[in-house]
């Protein structure tokens, strides 16, 4: 069986990190915030296909406009075949 030529990453929003660091593995601009209580959702346009979104506590002060830095554990990365959308779970 061949492998896949087309890959779909797929990363939680819980699992991106607001990060500070000149090293970080995306940056991108704040298109909105939406503030729900407990916790608060920043969209944000890396430049990629699909906007990103980030769960962030309501404490945290970002506004639409602002430039962030975001992270992530390799861990938490999810591969998908892109034609078929199935999981391509690592053992």
């Amino acid at each position: 069986i061949g492998a896949p030529t087309d890959v779909q990453v797929g990363l939680r929003p819980e699992a991106l990190i607001l990060s500070a660091s000149p090293e970080t593995m995306l940056r991108g601009r704040v298109m909105r915030v939406e503030r729900l209580g407990k916790e608060t959702i920043l969209s944000i346009d890396a430049g990629l296909a699909v906007t990103l979104r980030v769960v962030v506590a309501p404490t945290r002060g970002c506004a639409e406009g602002d430039t962030i830095g975001l992270d992530f554990n390799d861990t938490d990365v999810h591969l998908f075949d892109a034609r078929s959308g199935k999981s391509l779970r690592r053992s």
